[in-house]
């Protein structure tokens, strides 16, 4: 089984929060806009490869449509095609006036807007039947560590413990944002 993950588009964070000048309904909203514009280009990007795709032999991408045991060796069924997103703690720092780090409402807030590009992914993912995922893009600190950080990962002179985070971390996974 052979599974493919198609280009990345990426969310820029911060600026969404920049647009939403504080306004918590407002940077949602643009969140939701931003995540449909990028299943958007991955619409127009799966159509573009598939036409080149159907060319077979005859077209620049030949190698990837052979078909050696019955079915192309890029099957567009299995492909991902990946929402990226980078600077989730300068978004919160933009929107909130602290980083993710600082207290637990600027934690707690930066989990719900994963929660709810998570929830918005998965929704596009079955009215499209594609598969869309959500990641952090390279060298950008990952939110997803924010679940498993470490004392050894908070600096010491801030205000809540590891321990507090995963705690509070849990609390907010299990509910999706409002």
């Amino acid at each position: 089984m052979r599974y493919c993950a198609l280009q990345n588009v990426t969310l820029n964070l911060p600026r969404i929060a920049y647009l939403s000048k504080g306004d918590d309904t407002q940077l949602f909203s643009k969140i939701t806009e931003t995540i449909e514009m990028a299943v958007r280009a991955h619409l127009e990007k799966k159509n573009f490869i598939g036409k080149l795709l159907s060319l077979g032999e005859k077209g620049p991408l030949a190698l990837l449509a052979m078909n050696r045991d019955g079915s192309p060796y890029l099957r567009m069924q299995r492909a991902s095609f990946l929402i990226g997103m980078v600077g989730l703690n300068e978004m919160v720092q933009i929107h909130t006036g602290q980083e993710l780090h600082q207290s637990k409402q600027a934690f707690k807030f930066g989990l719900k807007v994963i929660a709810h590009m998570k929830l918005m992914v998965e929704k596009l993912s079955e009215r499209y039947g594609m598969r869309f995922v959500l990641e952090q893009t390279p060298l950008n600190r990952p939110p997803i560590a924010l679940l498993n950080w470490t004392s050894n990962t908070i600096p010491r002179n801030r205000d809540i413990s590891s321990r507090e985070m995963s705690q509070e971390a849990k609390s907010i996974t299990q509910t999706p944002p409002t």
